[in-house]
This record gives C-alpha cells, sequence and structure tokens, in this order.
C-alpha cells in the first residue's frame, strides 16, 4: 500500500485532492491531510521511515516556501517522491530548486493528478532497478544505478561517467549514451548528459545539481534542456 500525504493550508482544497485521488487512482493507498510545514514535520518524524512514499506539496504555505522545505525534506527522506500543487503559472521556473516529481496548476485536472501518481509511481519502483551496464577501460564490467550517475562527459573517445562511487571511464559514444538514456538525462551540451533527477536549478548556462556539481548548458540547447526539464516534473503545466 502507498502511502500519500497532502500538504496544503486549505483545507478545502486538501479534502478535495484527497477525493480525486480516490477517483482516479487504482493502487491501494492510504491518504494523511495536513495543513502547514509543522504539522507535516510532525507527521514525518512520527511514522517509520519508508511510510510515506509520496507527498504533494502546496508551493505557497502560508508564510512557508514549500520549494524550500521541500528540499530539506529531500535530504532527510530520499525515498519520498514530491508532486509539487500551485496556483501560479509563474512558479514553473523554480520548482527545479526541489527536483519534484512532477508539478500541478491548479485547478488540478484528473488526467494530469493520474499522470503525476504514476510517474510517482515508475519512479519508486526503479528507484533500485533501472541500470546502466558497460565495460570501463580495462574490460571490467559494471552495473551502475542510474540514480548513482550525476553526469556524463564526453572525453574524445572515451566517456567519463560522474558517479556516486567516483569516476568511470569507457568507450562508448555520447550519442548512444543519449539514446538509451533519453528518458532520465537530458544532452544540455555536446560535450555532457546530466540526470534529470539531480537537477536542482537553471543559473545561466549551468546546471546545478543537487549533488553540489555543476554542469555547463550550450546557448544552443538551452531551450531544449528547459523543455526536457519541464517535461519532465510535469507534463501539463
Amino acid at each position: 500500500m502507498q502511502h500519500i500525504i497532502i500538504c496544503d493550508d486549505d483545507r478545502q482544497i486538501c479534502a478535495a485532492l484527497a477525493t480525486m485521488i480516490d477517483q482516479v487512482y487504482e493502487i491501494p493507498h492510504r491518504i494523511r491531510q495536513v495543513h502547514s510545514w509543522d504539522a507535516l514535520r510532525d507527521e514525518l518524524l512520527a511514522i517509520s521511515p519508508g511510510e510515506a512514499d509520496i507527498v504533494f506539496m502546496d508551493i505557497q504555505l502560508g508564510a512557508d516556501n514549500g520549494i524550500l522545505i521541500s528540499r530539506q525534506l529531500r535530504e532527510l527522506y530520499p525515498h519520498i517522491r514530491f508532486i509539487y500543487i500551485t496556483g501560479y503559472i509563474q512558479f514553473s521556473e523554480a520548482i527545479f530548486h526541489g527536483c519534484p516529481t512532477a508539478f500541478l496548476v491548479k485547478p488540478i485536472k484528473p488526467a494530469s493528478l493520474l499522470y503525476a501518481l504514476e510517474k510517482a509511481t515508475l519512479e519508486l519502483d526503479s528507484m533500485d532497478d533501472a541500470v546502466l551496464s558497460l565495460k570501463d577501460r580495462s574490460g571490467a564490467l559494471h552495473s551502475i544505478p542510474l540514480r548513482q550517475i550525476h553526469y556524463i562527459e564526453s572525453m574524445g573517445r572515451l566517456a567519463l561517467l560522474h558517479t556516486d562511487g567516483g569516476p568511470v571511464e569507457c568507450y562508448r559514444r555520447l550519442g548512444e549514451l543519449e539514446e538509451q538514456l533519453a528518458g532520465s538525462f537530458v544532452r544540455c551540451h555536446q560535450s555532457f548528459l546530466v540526470n534529470l533527477a539531480l537537477v536542482k536549478q537553471i543559473q545561466e548556462l549551468q546546471l546545478l545539481l543537487s549533488t553540489g556539481e555543476s554542469v555547463p548548458i550550450s546557448r544552443i540547447r538551452l531551450k531544449t534542456t528547459k523543455e526536457r526539464l519541464m517535461q519532465y516534473a510535469g507534463e501539463d503545466i
């Protein structure tokens, strides 16, 4: 059973969203509703790790900033998938600060809600399963979980993978890896592929990652990179 938390200071919106989830979502689930950052924090502290799977977070949470709050929570609960909800389309650029699974604009459409829930479920299911298998320069075989790959850099005939476990070099073309990883990575530069799940912010011509690293964006790929990030975060803006 999935455990879903809705955090919105508008109790009517919370209740309506809970009802809509029950109507469109067939996977067994349990929904809890909270109405402030303090209540969400207390709720997460009171449960065991793994008992919260998906959190719907209002970006404007009273005087609090839902994006900053979710960034703090992701560090404590990396398993949780965050879905932002907002009534203000101008927040669409800022959502990447919190690395959300998706975001929904009020009034929320049932089809968009179902898309976000299914995307979160796919991420939860594949978090430990999706891997990239390759041989390094010495011929040794590696199977690297995609979530552990920060970005991939082209170095002539070599591809350099920057991973949780350190750098891995292999004889693979970046274009080939781009095709293989199309659903999870973006080609932001002729020489770089970046894991979409780790993008925290776009700052001028750089992608800032939740790992603390930064990767350049070429001007010619800036528009496409932004579009891929928006697509990754949510189908309906």
